[in-house]
């Protein structure tokens, strides 16, 4: 997952440059530098055992299909990953809890990236891995819901209590500290 992350990433690289009109043959000896600095980034994807490697290559898959969908729309080529990007959209929701915010978030930008730089119009890509990661996020959250008796995530990170004030208060305290 994280050698495919890098993969993710180092493409993408070269399709904004592309897009910028900036030589892209540099991309993958830059990009390849900058992850061998980051040993965090093995730490915590390969070595840790936990979901990172897999959320970073969801991510970076989703980052790279909204720049090939740019790249392809610049270009006029008809190559666009649309349902690759739904699919990532979906994938982040399941991955993350903060991956609905992200898939939306992306989605959004590459609808705003499309229309204002590009001057495309008509795309429904951005707004369908929108609606699907709301419908994924609405089942998830059902699911929860029927399970644990309770619509949010019960991690190591938010735990939830039967105590309200204290979910409240633990819950707002987590927020501002993220």
């Amino acid at each position: 997952f994280t050698v495919g992350g890098i993969l993710f990433t180092i493409n993408a690289t070269r399709h904004l440059l592309v897009i910028a009109e900036i030589e892209d043959r540099l991309a993958a000896p830059i990009v390849t530098a900058i992850f061998a600095m980051i040993p965090a980034l093995f730490a915590w994807t390969i070595w840790s055992l936990m979901d990172t490697g897999i959320w970073f290559f969801i991510t970076a898959g989703f980052i790279y299909c909204a720049v090939q969908i740019l790249l392809d729309h610049k270009l006029h080529s008809g190559q666009e990953p649309k349902n690759l990007l739904v699919l990532f959209a979906v994938l982040m929701v399941l991955t993350r809890p903060e991956g609905v915010v992200l898939a939306i978030g992306g989605a959004a930008t590459l609808a705003l990236v499309d229309w204002l730089v590009l001057n495309r119009q008509g795309d429904r890509t951005p707004l369908v891995a929108i609606v699907a990661a709301l419908a994924t996020f609405a089942a998830l959250t059902l699911c929860r819901l029927a399970y644990f008796g309770v619509p949010f995530p019960n991690t190591y990170y938010a735990k939830v209590s039967t105590d309200r004030m204290s979910e409240l208060k633990n819950g707002t305290r987590y927020t501002l500290d993220y």
